[in-house]
């Protein structure tokens, strides 16, 4: 077992919650700021990526091969290959100790149940956490899209829930894309309130209008959930803009903070993550958000 500990994010997100963009966008910025990185991909469904990461499953195996041979779909492929890379661990030390870095961001596969409900994805970092050295903290992507309907961002709200309980890592929730908000139509609230004053049971109010069907059919169902969600208190969310340099400093702050990399006496800026400058950076960054969206309606 490595003694020198090193540090880490683990990306997730749903299909299309920009984690290709993510990784591209952080590996830039950590190119920026001199710190020393590597990137893994370890979704075997993963094509036309936006970074070239260091350590590719693909190198191991394909979700394409395995279709070919085995004759399996696209979600039992997807298994398959995260049961073999759990087999052939050793790879995967491997392939991280020849490069000889202490920070990693590792990019997964897209299907919520790999890290909301299945095991596979948890082994597998487990293992990478302990046999490695690795400090890791999570990166759960949410499209801000979800911001413009109640229901959806009820459903958001508890695969976080669900993947925060699955995988025991520290958490960090960020709204994707909200450089594009101002294309995605009104929000249901201010975003304000999805990032400082996130309360469920607004949610619930705007779910259960029993003036239609869904709201008379749903209701008691939505109020439950929403009170499943307070009572974890778990799931907090923050606005992350990667054209906002701002933004993203401030992000990857709340992320090292989480993993632990905040407290190395070389990390950038400090030796300890200040709060309330934090705090009321990522206030700033969700007026600029707001007012930018403003300006285009």
């Amino acid at each position: 077992m490595e003694t020198n500990i090193k540090y880490g994010q683990v990306v997730i997100g749903a299909p299309g919650a920009g984690k290709s963009t993510y990784c591209a966008a952080m590996n830039q910025f950590l190119t920026a700021i001199n710190r020393s990185h590597v990137l893994i991909n370890i979704d075997p469904a993963s094509e036309n990526l936006k970074y070239n990461p260091v350590i590719d499953i693909a190198d191991l195996i394909s979700i394409k091969e395995v279709q070919s041979e085995l004759g399996l779909g696209p979600n039992g492929s997807l298994i398959y290959c995260l049961d073999y890379l759990y087999i052939n661990i050793h790879w995967l030390y491997t392939q991280i100790k020849n490069t000889k870095a202490d920070y990693f961001i590792i990019d997964t596969p897209g299907q919520i149940e790999t890290y909301s409900i299945d095991s596979k994805l948890k082994n597998i970092l487990e293992l990478v956490k302990k046999n490695c050295g690795i400090e890791l903290a999570c990166v759960h992507l949410t499209d801000s899209h979800a911001c413009t309907d109640p229901s959806l961002f009820m459903s958001s709200m508890l695969v976080s829930l669900s993947a925060s309980i699955n995988l025991e890592l520290p958490f960090v929730n960020f709204l994707s894309k909200t450089d594009l908000l101002e294309q995605y139509g009104d929000l249901l609230l201010p975003l304000e309130y999805f990032t400082e004053e996130l309360e469920p049971s607004t949610l619930s109010e705007l779910i259960c209008d029993e003036t239609t069907v869904f709201g008379k059919k749903y209701s008691s169902l939505a109020r439950k959930l929403c009170e499943l969600i307070e009572g974890y208190s778990l799931v907090s969310y923050t606005a992350l803009d990667i054209t906002d340099k701002l933004n993203m400093s401030n992000g990857l702050q709340l992320v090292d903070k989480a993993n632990g990399y905040a407290y190395k006496k070389f990390a950038i800026g400090s030796d300890v993550m200040n709060i309330e400058k934090y705090e009321q950076e990522s206030k700033n960054a969700t007026q600029r958000i707001s007012d930018r969206i403003k300006g285009d309606t």
